[in-house]
């Protein structure tokens, strides 16, 4: 993951950033406004994609559509009691018991022999 973090007068709440980091202009009138006048620029794109957009971005994966007919898939409802999970798994006969995961092993280094 690339991140990268700012200090001192450039981090974003620095009381004198505004000193030395330009901001932004404010949007200037067209000259003229005639015929020949430029069309608008369309805004920008936001820059936040929901999590579906991400997904189609990312992996290619189209999570809102079903495998099998390609039709939209659409909520039903969203099920936090384990007891109701349980039940619906058992009925789908899909596994619904917990695994317990195993326990650590000892960083490699300590199996070397000196």
């Amino acid at each position: 993951m690339h991140q990268l973090t700012y200090h001192g007068v450039l981090a974003p709440a620095a009381s004198r950033r505004s000193e030395i980091v330009p901001g932004s202009q404010p949007p200037t009138a067209p000259e003229s406004a005639g015929p020949s006048a430029s069309p608008p620029t369309p805004p920008r794109p936001c820059n936040r994609y929901s999590w579906p957009e991400l997904m189609a971005r990312v992996f290619d994966v189209e999570v809102l559509r079903c495998g099998k007919c390609r039709s939209r898939l659409k909520w039903i409802a969203a099920i936090t009691e384990a007891d109701v999970i349980a039940r619906i798994l058992a009925h789908l006969k899909l596994e619904c018991a917990v695994r317990v995961p195993r326990p650590a092993r000892p960083p490699p280094q300590a199996e070397l022999a000196y």
